[in-house]
C-alpha cells in the first residue's frame, strides 16, 4: 500500500511540474492606414492555469531572437480583464512586434530592448516563466496565422 502511495505521489508531482497546460498560439498582422505607419504583428498565446497567479510569473517572451512587449491576463465571468487568476482559469498572453519604415522606406523591426533569447531553441517563440523560485522556459513550436487586417 505504501508503494502505491509513493508512486501516486510522484506521478501527481510530475504532472504538476508546469503551472499551465499546453499553449495555443496565433498571430495576426495589422497594417497601418497612414503612410509610414508600418505594421504590427499581434501574437496571442492561450493556456489553462494549473496554479494561481500568486505562484508563478511570466518574465519574458521572445519571437525568434527578439524580445517583445507583452501582457498577461485572464477574463472573468463578468467579461473583465484581470491580472489575477486561479487554478483552471484561461490565461491569455498578448505580445506585439512592431515594424516601422526607415528613411529609405524599408520596414525595420522595432526592438523593445537588446536582450536576445537566453538559450538557443528550436521553435517560433520562447516564453520565460518563474515557478517555485526556478526560472524555466517553454518553446512554442507552432503559431497559427490569422487573416491580415488593413487599417483605414
Amino acid at each position: 500500500m505504501k508503494t502505491i502511495a509513493v508512486i501516486l505521489f510522484f506521478l501527481f508531482t510530475w504532472f504538476i511540474s508546469t503551472p499551465f497546460t499546453n499553449f495555443k498560439a496565433s498571430q495576426q498582422t495589422l497594417f497601418g492606414g497612414r503612410a509610414k505607419s508600418g505594421k504590427t504583428i499581434h501574437y496571442q498565446f492561450k493556456t489553462k492555469a494549473r496554479v494561481a497567479s500568486t505562484d508563478f510569473s511570466i518574465d519574458g517572451i521572445w519571437i525568434g531572437n527578439d524580445m517583445v512587449k507583452f501582457q498577461v491576463y485572464s477574463i472573468s465571468r463578468e467579461k473583465e480583464r484581470s491580472t489575477n487568476f486561479q487554478r483552471g482559469d484561461s490565461i491569455f498572453i498578448d505580445a506585439y512586434q512592431y515594424s516601422r519604415p526607415d528613411p529609405e522606406g524599408n520596414l525595420k523591426v522595432k526592438k523593445e530592448n537588446n536582450t536576445s533569447a537566453p538559450e538557443e531553441y528550436k521553435g517560433l517563440a520562447l516564453i520565460k516563466y518563474r515557478y517555485k523560485n526556478t526560472e524555466k522556459y517553454v518553446v512554442i513550436k507552432h503559431i497559427s496565422t490569422l487573416p491580415s487586417v488593413y487599417m483605414p
